[in-house]
C-alpha cells in the first residue's frame, strides 16, 4: 500500500475528531505514515516511546505519554501487525 493512500485514509477517519492522531510505525518506532503530520520543528524519525512499548512483544497495548512528534499528551492504543501479513 502506498503511504499517501494510507495518510488519506487516516485523514478521512480523523475528519470528525480533530484531536485524533493516527499512525503506522515499524517495530523500531520508525514513522511510516501519520496524520496529522508532525508539528514540531525537526521531528524525530523514530518514536522511541512507542518502540519501547513494542519491544515488550505484546500483541496490543495502551499507554499515556507526551508525543515527541507534536508535544501533545496522547492516550495511545496500539495493535501489532504480523510481519508479512496481508489484507484480503
Amino acid at each position: 500500500m502506498r503511504r499517501d493512500h494510507l495518510i488519506g485514509f487516516y485523514r478521512e477517519l480523523a475528519a470528525s475528531d480533530p484531536a485524533l492522531t493516527l499512525a503506522l510505525h515499524r517495530d523500531d518506532g520508525a514513522v511510516l505514515a501519520r496524520f496529522p503530520q508532525a508539528s514540531v520543528k525537526n521531528p524525530p524519525n523514530h518514536h522511541l516511546v512507542l518502540a519501547g512499548a513494542l519491544a515488550q512483544n505484546r500483541p496490543t497495548g495502551l499507554m499515556r505519554y507526551v508525543s515527541p512528534l507534536d508535544d501533545d499528551e496522547k492516550l495511545a492504543a496500539w495493535r501489532r501487525v504480523a510481519p508479512g501479513s496481508r489484507s484480503r
